[in-house]
C-alpha cells in the first residue's frame, strides 16, 4: 500500500470537501456540518504539519523564559528572603533538569504545568512582597504568553463559509 504524506492528504481531503461534497448537500443543515468539519480540518491541517517545529521552539522559549525568570528571583534581595522564593527557586531547577522525554509533547506538557506552577507562586510571592522584579517578571510571562498567542493565530486560516453555504 502506497503511503501519502499528511499534508497532501488534509489538502485533497479539504479540496474534494469545498469542490465536491458541500456545494452537492441539498439542505443548510447538511451543509453547515459540512462545513463545519471543512473548517476543523481547515484550521488543524497547519498545526499538524509543522507541531513538532512548534513544539521544539515553544520548548526552548518556554526553557529560556524559565531561565531568565528564575534569574530575575535571584537578583531580588527581598524575594530571596521568601520560603516561596526559595521553593520555586528549587522547582525551576528540577523542571529544567527533569528528562530525557519521551516525545517533544511529553516535554512541552511538562514545561507547560512547570509555567503555570511558576506564574501561581510569582502572584502568591506578590500578595506578601510585593516589588518591581515580580511586575518585571509578569510582564515577561505576558509577553511569552502573546507570543505564542500570536503564533498559534497565524496558524488559523479563515472558512469561505459564506460562499459554502451557498452551495457555489
Amino acid at each position: 500500500m502506497r503511503t501519502v504524506p499528511l499534508d497532501t492528504l488534509l489538502k485533497r481531503i479539504l479540496e474534494n470537501l469545498d469542490e465536491m461534497i458541500i456545494p452537492s448537500l441539498p439542505t443548510p443543515f447538511l451543509r453547515t456540518q459540512a462545513i463545519a468539519v471543512f473548517s476543523l480540518l481547515n484550521n488543524v491541517a497547519p498545526r499538524l504539519e509543522d507541531r513538532c517545529d512548534l513544539v521544539g521552539v515553544e520548548n526552548r522559549e518556554t526553557r529560556a523564559l524559565l531561565c531568565q525568570l528564575q534569574e530575575a528571583l535571584r537578583r531580588d534581595q527581598t524575594l530571596t528572603a521568601l520560603p516561596q522564593a526559595h521553593s520555586l527557586h528549587i522547582s525551576i531547577v528540577g523542571w529544567l533538569g527533569a528528562g530525557p522525554w519521551a516525545s517533544l509533547a511529553e516535554e512541552n506538557k511538562h514545561l507547560k504545568q512547570a509555567l503555570s506552577e511558576t506564574i501561581k507562586a510569582t502572584y502568591d510571592m506578590e500578595k506578601e512582597a510585593p516589588s518591581q522584579t515580580l511586575a518585571d517578571v509578569h510582564r515577561l510571562i505576558r509577553t511569552f504568553l502573546r507570543a505564542q498567542l500570536d503564533r498559534d493565530l497565524a496558524l488559523y486560516r479563515p472558512t469561505r463559509s459564506g460562499r459554502m453555504l451557498r452551495g457555489t
